[in-house]
């Protein structure tokens, strides 16, 4: 928790209310991966027990829910660490878009029990214009998540930051 030493790599720290309404620091959330730029904690969610915490600028290859938080060089494409609390706060998934490069995965985020939606704001697809932005749906059974859905303007224009908020 004291180590400054990567720039912008991020944090996310977990405040609970106790008896009294008194707030104290539950927990303190770093990336599995993390690296300097990151900007882990750029976007939270938070629904019951599960934590999302997004990491917009993060550099790792891969893509969906299958992807390798240690393999690292993919250009600021961002991903999206989730928490579970039982009772302490545990890794859950590491999800990436379906595209690589800089598309900022994770610009926004939306939790609501097992559905979480997340904006891409330089998302591009084949058939869109370049970088209209984009989101994407995963849904939660048990401790696994899956991709349910990319969502994409169907009549975006360059650079519509679709996906700024979801």
């Amino acid at each position: 928790q004291s180590d400054t030493s990567m720039m912008n790599a991020g944090a996310a720290y977990v405040f609970v209310r106790g008896q009294g309404g008194v707030w104290g620091q539950q927990a303190y959330v770093k990336a599995v991966n993390t690296g300097a730029g990151d900007r882990f904690g750029g976007a939270i969610a938070v629904s019951g027990d599960t934590l999302a915490v997004a990491a917009n600028s993060e550099t790792g290859l891969g893509s969906g829910t299958d992807a390798d938080p240690q393999m690292r060089g993919g250009g600021q494409s961002g991903a999206v660490y989730v928490y579970q609390r039982s009772p302490q706060w545990r890794s859950q998934a590491y999800l990436k878009s379906s595209t690589q490069g800089q598309v900022f995965f994770g610009s926004s985020l939306a939790l609501s029990g097992d559905l979480l939606a997340v904006g891409s704001l330089f998302e591009s697809s084949g058939a869109s214009p370049l970088y209209p932005g984009g989101a994407y749906v995963f849904g939660r059974a048990g401790d696994r998540w899956a991709m349910g859905a990319r969502v994409a303007p169907s009549n975006g224009d360059s650079n519509d930051q679709f996906g700024s908020a979801v």
